[in-house]
């Protein structure tokens, strides 16, 4: 089992824990700050971040935004709808 630290307190927490056995923080996962991808609402096609805001299979212009999340317990990464 991995070993990583609590964003609260910086204490060792293992990559199993749900609770921070230090101060009882339960959110490990925080932002990195990028936007990983696009994804259009009418077809489910992927929308290029930077180049466009129109979807390339069918021309719409919805998407769905994700951001990029780190577990700070693994360092493994999950993507969140904004």
């Amino acid at each position: 089992m991995a070993l990583g630290k609590c964003p609260v307190c910086e204490g060792k927490v293992s990559s199993a824990a749900e609770v921070c056995p230090r101060c009882g923080n339960t959110r490990f996962r925080v932002p990195t700050g990028r936007v990983i991808s696009h994804e259009c609402v009418f077809c489910g096609g992927g929308v290029p971040f930077f180049e466009s805001n129109e979807c390339p299979s069918c021309s719409g212009y919805s998407h769905r935004h994700y951001a990029e999340l780190r577990d700070l317990r693994d360092g493994s990464l999950h993507l969140t709808l904004i």
